[in-house]
């Protein structure tokens, strides 16, 4: 009787030992995979700016034209695309106001949402990452430039 105690016991301590390595490991993993899909939207983001300034100095105002970026500004095709996210593009959009000068003020904004690129990985875990940065204050995602206001195209991470 005690011999199969004990080894309900260590089949019980082995159980709860797995339980605990999972519930540590599961984030951590997710952590991971955020870091390495979000370093590869940076890259493309980043490829983006500099073929929407390029066009800029060419046309004196930003596209939302993504076949413009690939012919004019030499941008590679794939760049479109938001990686981890199938055929999804990112989100570009442009504005032509003009400054208090009376100054043409052309705006660029492009963006990627965390949804869409953390797409296949654990539905709970990806809406608590958005509702933690959505909490702060933070746009849940990546993107440069802004529409609204001016602000050099700068980037949000």
């Amino acid at each position: 009787m005690s011999r199969h105690t004990n080894t309900l016991l260590a089949f019980c301590a082995a159980a709860l030992l797995t339980a605990c390595i999972v519930s540590v490991c599961r984030p951590v993993r997710f952590d991971g995979e955020v870091t390495k899909r979000e370093k590869a939207v940076k890259e493309r983001l980043l490829q983006i700016r500099v073929a929407e300034e390029r066009y800029k100095k060419q046309h004196g105002t930003y596209t939302e034209s993504w076949e413009s970026l690939v012919s004019e500004a030499q941008l590679p095709t794939q760049c479109q695309y938001i990686p981890y996210a199938d055929t999804a593009r990112f989100n570009l959009k442009t504005s032509n106001d003009v400054a208090l000068s009376g100054q043409p003020l052309p705006l660029v904004q492009c963006e990627a949402h965390c949804s869409t690129y953390l797409n296949g990985l654990n539905e709970k875990d990806i809406q608590q990452y958005i509702h933690r940065k959505e909490t702060k204050g933070q746009y849940a995602g990546l993107k440069f430039g802004d529409i609204s206001k001016p602000n050099d195209n700068a980037t949000n991470w």
